[in-house]
């Protein structure tokens, strides 16, 4: 049995080494022909989101928008500033200035997919409201709210 344990712990390592946080992207490689996948993530290279169901009130862009609001990502997980109010169909962009990908979901809007380290992603909205959002791999650091009025 001690010989296995060698063997089983360089294991359980190497499988925890791939799933760290932050490391790297994991995009699908299918397309609908729209410049999306399926589920609303933005394919590599290209196109805008489309909204994540029926409740959803915008739209994202993997590039930076004019005008709007814009929100930096910075250090491993710090946004500057987390909370943003911008009008109807004004963007707000998140530029990552950071060393880590990020992947920035609303909860009742749009998955706007991952930011990858030097880009940046925009999102604008269509209808008022309050749009919580929340960096998927940074769920607990990364969170905010914009404000459409």
């Amino acid at each position: 049995m001690r010989l296995l344990a060698a063997p089983a712990a360089i294991l359980v390592l190497v499988v925890a080494s791939a799933c760290g946080g932050g490391g790297g992207a994991n995009f699908p490689t299918a397309t609908n022909g729209t410049g999306t996948t399926g589920d609303s993530t933005p394919a590599p290279g290209g196109g805008a989101a489309t909204p994540a169901g029926p409740a959803a009130a915008g739209t994202c862009a993997q590039e930076a928008g004019s005008g709007g609001e814009t929100i930096s990502m910075e250090g491993t997980h710090n946004l500057n500033p987390s909370d943003v109010s911008v009008g109807v169909g004004d963007p707000v962009t998140y530029t990552n200035n950071s060393k880590t990908n990020h992947h920035i979901k609303f909860t009742n809007g749009p998955d706007c997919g991952f930011t990858l380290i030097g880009k940046s992603v925009s999102v604008a909205f269509d209808k008022p409201g309050a749009y919580s959002y929340v960096c998927t791999i940074h769920p607990t650091f990364m969170k905010g709210t914009v404000t459409v009025q």
